[in-house]
């Protein structure tokens, strides 16, 4: 943000305002380039670092055309371009000053978002942000979501990872060492709530034991169900819900059924949906609808 606020200081040696003369004087030549040697200021360096890529990015509107008080067009060799220029040849030339755009910016109007947008880092878009960064669940749900799929989270075998020595077992089952692996696809009680929740859609779980298996497969279900809304919720609910149950047989010694756990989940997802849009294509749908608890606001049954 500091580098994109140096890009507006550089920027406003274009505009009148009172700071803009007092940067002038402070840091340009009088031919509007930057001053040679080390001034004594903090945002000196700054300047200097962004004043190239600021340079790039401008251009003034006719400037670079205009030769004592007379347009000077290059020459053409296109009949349609020549007759352009023929054209602006018959316009008068005033004793306007000449305007700088800022060429990111559509109305070329400098702006730090539009300097942001420029200068920083895009990584490529990666095929799960969307079953993650879902607006139909909460913030701290798709955060843990995140986490998960990056392998982020503190499971026993990370922990080890880090050097931290420590006798692990799985809370959940305890018949292994606890690695995000077991914990979340290996464990009986991950399977099971994996299966309850497929069951409601008439899908089989198909009993994954990696992440991307598990995305591309989620995915290519998510064509095919009706409710894909709340297909999606359940790409990171059930992974928020075996980690709490596992924090809370660790460190509060309370245990809960696959069942009772699968009935929390139906009551986040009822929370969160109570009324969905959905068609309904058949008797399964509707049943499937009845199970999570919303109701339908369309509930035409296909016909066979």
């Amino acid at each position: 943000m500091s580098a994109n606020q140096n890009k507006k200081e550089d920027w406003i040696k274009h505009d009148e305002s009172s700071m803009s003369k007092f940067f002038r004087a402070r840091f340009l030549k009088a031919d509007g380039s930057l001053k040679s040697g080390r001034i004594s200021s903090s945002i000196w360096p700054g300047i200097k670092k962004v004043w190239n890529f600021v340079a790039s990015n401008k251009q003034w509107t006719v400037l670079d055309f205009i030769q004592n008080a007379r347009w000077n067009f290059p020459q053409v060799v296109s009949g349609f371009r020549t007759e352009i220029l023929e054209q602006v040849r018959s316009i008068h030339i005033s004793g306007m000053e000449d305007v700088c755009l800022w060429c990111p910016s559509s109305v070329g109007v400098f702006t730090i978002k539009s300097a942001w947008e420029v200068s920083r880092r895009r990584s490529a878009m990666l095929g799960w942000s969307f079953l993650v960064c879902q607006s139909a669940i909460q913030p701290r749900q798709a955060v843990f979501g995140w986490r998960w799929i990056r392998n982020k989270l503190a499971v026993d075998e990370n922990l080890k990872r880090r050097g931290i020595p420590l006798l692990s077992r799985c809370d959940l089952c305890g018949k292994a060492k606890e690695s995000k692996t077991h914990l979340f696809y290996e464990c009986r009680f991950a399977v099971s709530l994996w299966n309850l929740f497929c069951q409601c859609f008439g899908v089989l779980w198909p009993n994954f034991v990696g992440d991307v298996q598990l995305i591309s497969w989620w995915k290519l279900q998510a064509k095919s169900v009706s409710f894909k809304v709340v297909w999606n919720k359940g790409f990171v609910l059930i992974p928020v819900f075996i980690w709490m149950e596992r924090n809370s047989r660790r460190y509060e010694v309370v245990y809960v059924s696959e069942h009772f756990c699968f009935a929390r989940i139906k009551n986040e997802i009822h929370s969160q949906t109570q009324a969905h849009s959905g068609v309904a294509v058949s008797t399964e749908d509707l049943v499937c609808a009845r199970r999570f608890g919303f109701r339908l606001l369309t509930t035409e049954i296909g016909r066979a």
